[in-house]
């Protein structure tokens, strides 16, 4: 087999310099497209950061404005309760604070001597004095659980927890169970 042999001095040069001038002209191909994928990942973080940040004020507003109604709640329930009203009378207190709010679908209180109250008349069998929601309001005055899967209506729940107070004692925890599902849409 024959080698081919440029012989003209000039031929060679201009092979040369046109593939010189490709191996620059392929890096700053390949340079100029991780530039662009770079920028198009900078754009998408910034823009997905925004978006989380706009959903995360929008919950902040509503668990503010919910907060504000379980605020209302806690302090209509407190003076029923430094009434000693009867458990009758408290569960219907309960179930205007179930009307009250549709971002609410369970209300219950568990006084101190183990008394089980839950709006709507369903039976609670479960001690609520040994639930964690109950054990973290008396602790902290305030509690919000992890989600959790409700014993009345086998929903995933999120509850919010208050501590209430007679005199300055304290005579139970007044629950109310906001759908998981309902807090993820928000």
């Amino acid at each position: 087999m024959k080698k081919l042999f440029i012989k003209n001095f000039k031929t060679k040069l201009a092979i040369f310099l046109i593939i010189a001038s490709l191996i620059p002209i392929a890096a700053l191909e390949v340079i100029s497209f991780y530039d662009g994928v770079r920028y198009q990942q900078h754009v998408f973080n910034r823009l997905e950061h925004e978006e989380i940040e706009g959903q995360i004020k929008l919950f902040d507003y509503w668990m503010a404005n919910s907060q504000k109604d379980i605020t209302v709640m806690v302090d209509m329930f407190e003076e029923y309760v430094a009434r000693d009203v009867s458990a009758k009378m408290l569960g219907a207190a309960l179930d205007l604070l179930l009307l009250r709010n549709d971002n609410i679908i369970n209300t219950y209180y568990t006084n101190e001597d183990g008394l089980n109250i839950v709006s709507g008349g369903q039976s609670y069998v479960v001690d609520g004095r040994n639930r964690k929601w109950y054990k973290d309001a008396v602790e902290r005055k305030w509690a919000i659980s992890m989600p959790y899967e409700d014993a009345l209506t086998s929903e995933y729940v999120i509850t919010i927890s208050h501590k209430i107070l007679k005199a300055g004692e304290l005579e139970g925890v007044l629950g109310f169970d906001i759908l998981f599902n309902q807090v993820m849409d928000k």
